[in-house]
């Protein structure tokens, strides 16, 4: 993991290596990270593994330990922490986004972006959720889209979607563009290469 300083974007040069539990056998314990602003703790998860998040300590970036969850989520693309829960997208067959709650491990699917036919490559990516004024949540998910699906070309595109959910009605999706695309295209470029 690399900090950068917040005000210049400046890279000071530390690197920190997070480790993960022993039995994970892929070691693929940075696919992403998660930080819970609240208690300054730090998430991981392996990205092939199943049911449990690595926990660090921001401050020294000490791996704590595990928090099990009481559902297996493989293919987690990327996760945020807001107000005690974290939320992840995953890059399963559903493309589904889930809900964890940090107090109890409960894991609950949030909804499912939706599925294209034919041959086209997609992969979920990102996502960022904020609270409304009316205690709702928007969240935004971003996708990666290959519509001519040949291996080994990038003729890629980002796609935003934008979900708002109630306290208790199915969301809503409200798909966006993504005015940046190009440094989002880029960027696929560098994590592939």
């Amino acid at each position: 993991m690399a900090s950068f300083d917040a005000s210049t974007l400046a890279y000071p040069g530390a690197r920190h290596e997070m480790m993960g539990a022993s039995t994970n056998r892929r070691d693929d314990v940075a696919i992403w990270t998660a930080i819970d602003p609240e208690t300054g703790l730090g998430y991981g998860k392996e990205w092939a593994l199943g049911d449990t998040l690595n926990v660090y300590d921001t401050t020294d970036r000490s791996y704590l330990g595990t928090l099990p969850m009481d559902q297996e989520l493989k293919r987690v693309q990327g996760a945020k922490v807001l107000d005690g829960r974290m939320y992840l997208s995953t890059d399963i067959g559903t493309k589904s986004v889930y809900s964890l709650d940090l107090a109890t491990a409960h894991v609950a699917e949030l909804f499912q972006l939706p599925i294209f036919e034919g041959d086209i490559r997609f992969e979920t990516e990102g996502l960022a959720p904020r609270e409304l004024a009316d205690g709702g949540l928007e969240m935004h998910v971003e996708r990666v889209i290959d519509p001519q699906a040949v291996e080994g070309e990038l003729d890629a595109y980002t796609r935003l979607y934008r979900y708002v959910l109630a306290d208790d009605p199915a969301p809503v999706p409200v798909p966006a563009p993504l005015p940046l695309s190009g440094l989002a295209a880029f960027g696929l470029v560098l994590r592939r290469s």
